[in-house]
């Protein structure tokens, strides 16, 4: 049997209790006629938002503004995107570090060439005198 809550059988739970000072300022409530007014007018309200600018965005990026309301699937494929970029990205690296091992290998080795050139050419001439 479903019980029915009205108003004179309400038992209200324990709310929430915040111990952060608060951000609202007294006295600065605006109705949205006189913070239209204030925006065609250039007047800046103290709000404590900081825009997020990027420099290379294009339209297919993330609106970081509203990444928390994403539901789940977004953020799932979200994820798994920036899971492949994280491997491509990893396996770059790991190729600039392989290119840039052989080329050292390959300067070291003509670098032991010309010395070993240089001692055979020192033993013949010692040799010859």
């Amino acid at each position: 049997m479903r019980k029915i809550i009205t108003k004179d059988n309400f038992k209200p739970e324990k709310g929430q209790t915040f111990k952060l000072p608060s951000k609202t300022i007294k006295g600065e409530s605006y109705t949205i006629q006189e913070l239209i007014e204030k925006h065609t007018a250039g007047i800046r309200l103290p709000i404590d938002r900081q825009p997020i600018y990027m420099d290379d965005a294009s339209h297919e990026d993330i609106d970081l503004e509203k990444a928390y309301t994403l539901d789940n699937v977004d953020k799932a494929e979200i994820k798994a995107s920036a899971k492949q970029m994280q491997i491509t990205l990893e396996q770059s690296i790991k190729d600039v570090q392989k290119e840039k091992k052989r080329q050292d290998l390959s300067e070291s080795k003509t670098t032991d060439h010309d010395d070993t050139d240089k001692r055979s050419a020192d033993t013949k001439e010692q040799s010859v005198d």
